[in-house]
């Protein structure tokens, strides 16, 4: 059993490409129908074509289940009516951009 996490800092899909495709860093899993999706999907800039390709990669990752996913962590934040901030997608805490009231 392994515990893993990590944000996809770059929010463009690297994540899925750096944990599934062969040769990546934190890869010991090669598929070449897995691969050949991360390529399709990667480069695609139209929003709805995108969705759709990262869709249907997410369910090839499901269908082949190269890893058990068994747990996903819920980001929890505390609030304060005078702290002026908002969480990030990347899970990074940019405090820099916080403000008092």
């Amino acid at each position: 059993m392994y515990f893993f996490g990590r944000s996809d800092t770059t929010l463009d899909g690297s994540m899925i490409r750096d944990w599934f495709q062969t040769g990546s860093t934190w890869v010991t899993y090669s598929d070449k129908k897995l691969d050949a999706a991360i390529d399709k999907a990667l480069p695609i800039v139209n929003a709805e074509k995108r969705r759709q390709a990262f869709y249907d990669l997410q369910a090839l990752v499901q269908e082949q289940a190269p890893w058990l996913f068994l747990w996903t962590q819920v980001d929890v934040y505390g609030v304060n009516k005078n702290l002026q901030w908002t969480p990030r997608g990347d899970e990074q805490f940019a405090l820099k951009a916080a403000t008092w009231k």
